[in-house]
């Protein structure tokens, strides 16, 4: 997308970036791993279980719980570069404060950079770099209106089997349109925002151009943040120990690459949400997860039932083997005293189509600075797939686990803090049954569901893939969470017609605000 359609979309909607962590009450917390973690073992360790299974988090979530982590709390923070100086303006903006901050009784705005500036090489000594500029705005007028615009501008030249995806799918993972760049670089932009509205304590409406997130867990089986970001509106209500969320959302997917494709297959989804806070150590949801059709292929909308609040109604009323393409879910998490919190969720699509998650995360495990996560996913062949361009997708990518269907995969994930270090690692090992040649095994959730079908677990071509990174960083500023960093990563694809392996490093200085992934 070109540089001034990103400016028209970040001044002319005045919509958001995922930003700041310490002002105005309706702001959201950054869709980032590590920060959302960091306030879920506030929630744990305070022993309160709220309701966290919808992301990004409010803010105003925490008011009455204590976070304080020394990358979130300046007067806290434990580094050596702080302590040696006397803290004038210039050094303030560069590690504790953000860029520009003006503040007064009823309006409050904040500016920050984003930029990644990376080098690095492979196995075979090929150069990969990423050259990323952009800007976060954020703000609020009053204690209940929150806002928020940003931008991105990318050069970026991957990894082979990344770029390799890129030139497949057309776009690049989770970042927007794909245009070549030099001789095999990709350059890409997008904006993003919201505005969130929160008229009393019981109720908060949002909307924007952004990610969502459902569940607990590192991938979600419903609605993940591994695509592009698409246009949203949410409205949640709550009382007492029940949250109500109705998420309206717009799908599409995209032609060719170098925009000489048109934009295709504008669809819509609906999801609604209740969620439980049971017993001060069990949170539990149900959800229904649509995509409709339109009601001719005139009509740029839905049926009047797109907008229909009230949760299982339309599954009801339409059955599971209808023109939508409907979800069941339900989310589940459990507080195991101060420091780990156990997860689960299921989807059922329809017979034989169905998928699983289980995990759990410890926080700070006997006191000590380490957060460790194991996870396991599975998905039954045809999930997510239906009719003719009705999938639970969008931007040409699954809209919940990368993979698709048809798959099983472990994840572990390791971070060790010290001052403003942290040292982390991830793995992820996954049997994915791939198609062969015309087959259509229930991997591929594009392609239509058979008449008939066979839905034996792991049917197909057996692909393992395995992928590592080890992740060394130093936080810089946490607002922008700017970071200096150097990370290794390996990716071998194994099976009986392929076996590929790919090693690559990359050092460079960054801020991140966002999940950005390279384990698929």
């Amino acid at each position: 997308m070109p540089i001034k359609s990103n400016i028209a979309i970040l001044l002319g909607t005045l919509l958001s970036s995922f930003f700041e962590l310490v002002w105005a009450q309706q702001n959201v917390i950054p869709l980032n791993f590590q920060i959302q973690n960091e306030f879920e073992f506030a929630l744990t360790s305070n022993k309160e279980v709220r309701f966290t299974a919808l992301r990004p988090f409010l803010l105003s979530d925490f008011d009455s719980i204590n976070v304080i982590f020394p990358h979130y709390n300046s007067s806290s923070r434990d580094s050596i570069l702080i302590s040696k100086f006397s803290h004038p303006m210039w050094w303030r903006k560069f590690r504790t404060d953000d860029l520009i901050d003006y503040n007064n009784e009823d309006f409050e705005l904040k500016i920050n950079p984003i930029f990644n500036f990376s080098l690095g090489k492979d196995q075979d000594k090929n150069s990969i770099y990423h050259n990323t500029r952009g800007i976060d705005i954020s703000g609020s007028l009053g204690s209940k209106f929150s806002f928020g615009t940003g931008m991105y501008e990318n050069q970026s030249v991957f990894p082979d089997y990344y770029s390799d995806w890129v030139k497949t799918h057309h776009v690049v993972y989770g970042q927007g349109r794909a245009r070549t760049f030099k001789t095999n670089g990709y350059d890409y932009s997008y904006a993003y925002g919201y505005l969130s509205y929160s008229p009393t304590k019981a109720f908060n409406f949002r909307m924007g151009h952004g990610k969502n997130f459902i569940g607990e867990g590192y991938r979600s089986l419903i609605l993940s943040d591994v695509s592009m970001n698409m246009p949203f509106a949410m409205w949640t209500t709550t009382v007492r120990k029940i949250r109500y969320t109705n998420l309206l959302l717009a799908y599409q997917n995209i032609g060719v690459a170098d925009g000489l494709g048109e934009i295709a297959n504008r669809r819509y989804g609906s999801i609604t949400m209740i969620d439980f806070s049971l017993f001060k150590f069990l949170e539990l949801g149900l959800v229904e997860s649509i995509v409709w059709p339109r009601k001719n292929s005139n009509s740029a909308w839905p049926s009047l039932n797109y907008f229909n609040p009230i949760i299982f109604t339309r599954t009801l009323g339409y059955g599971l083997n209808s023109e939508i393409n409907s979800l069941l879910g339900l989310n589940s998490k459990v507080r195991i005293g101060k420091h780990i919190n156990a997860y689960f969720q299921w989807i059922y699509d329809k017979k034989n189509q169905y998928g699983v998650q289980f995990g759990a995360k410890i926080f700070k495990p006997f006191n000590l600075p380490v957060f460790l996560q194991m996870e396991y996913n599975q998905v039954q062949p045809y999930t997510y797939a239906h009719f003719d361009k009705q999938s639970f997708t969008h931007y040409n990518q699954a809209l919940a686990h990368p993979y698709g269907a048809n798959f099983t995969e472990w994840i572990g994930r390791a971070s060790f803090y010290w001052k403003d270090f942290t040292l982390s690692y991830h793995l992820s090992l996954a049997h994915i049954a791939q198609d062969t040649g015309a087959s259509n095994v229930g991997q591929d959730i594009f392609l239509f569901v058979p008449d008939e079908q066979s839905n034996n677990f792991e049917q197909g071509l057996d692909n393992q893939l395995l992928y590592q990174d080890v992740k060394l960083s130093f936080m810089i500023n946490p607002k922008s969470r700017m970071e200096l960093y150097v990370q290794f990563c390996k990716r071998q694809n194994m099976n009986e017609l392929d076996n590929s392996r790919t090693l690559f490093w990359l050092f460079g200085l960054k801020t991140g605000l966002t999940n950005l992934y390279y384990d698929f």
